[in-house]
């Protein structure tokens, strides 16, 4: 494998962009640890450890279902008017009808029109 060669100077920018991607430094690739890095890596450790760093977690989380949900609903939505469109364009009034009903005729529907 070629390894590029870097300057000394550049040690001290070569470990901490490796240090940033993976925050610690257990990390073989990080040429020198100085102690501005030693530094960073202890409120790095602290910050990750504490409860308001999983509260941000937690919250990230929760962000990211809501979200989720939103447009699950939303494609539920889209797809559930697509279906109703295409039944009263053939007026298939009976049919459109059974399937607001019916979960499973709607999915038999759904199919039949691949949607």
């Amino acid at each position: 494998m070629y390894q590029r060669y870097y300057p000394p100077i550049f040690d001290g920018l070569i470990s901490l962009l490796q240090y940033c991607k993976r925050s610690t430094l257990d990390n073989p690739e990080i040429v020198s640890a100085d102690k501005r890095l030693i530094e960073l890596d202890s409120i790095v450790t602290e910050v990750k450890e504490s409860e308001e760093w999983e509260a941000v977690q937690v919250n990230i989380l929760e962000i990211g279902m809501e979200i989720g949900i939103e447009q699950g609903i939303e494609q539920g939505e889209n797809r559930l008017g697509l279906l109703n469109k295409k039944l009263l364009e053939e007026n298939r009034l009976d049919d459109l009808k059974q399937g607001l009903e019916d979960v499973e005729y709607r999915k038999k529907l759904y199919r039949e029109y691949q949607i």
